[in-house]
């Protein structure tokens, strides 16, 4: 783990409701191929910011979905090496 993801997680376990934090924590988490995580975040990112526009939350909704598909793949891989 990266200690800008520890810094993140360190902050929002204090206090959740940090749109910004929680927008960057995502990111980090998709940046280091924690898809699982990134989808959860950028969902709980969605419930922090609800006056949203509809084009924007759309965007986020499909990468949370192309995120889960990510994470589905990469349990298949490790399924299948091991």
């Amino acid at each position: 783990k990266s200690s800008s993801i520890d810094f993140y997680e360190e902050s929002l376990a204090k206090n959740p409701r940090q749109p910004e934090a929680r927008l960057a924590l995502a990111k980090l988490y998709e940046k280091n191929k924690y898809y699982d995580k990134a989808a959860v975040s950028y969902q709980f990112y969605l419930g922090l910011v609800p006056d949203m526009e509809p084009k924007s939350r759309d965007k986020f909704q499909r990468k949370i979905t192309k995120l889960q598909q990510r994470h589905l793949k990469q349990q298949q891989q490790l399924q299948a090496s091991s």
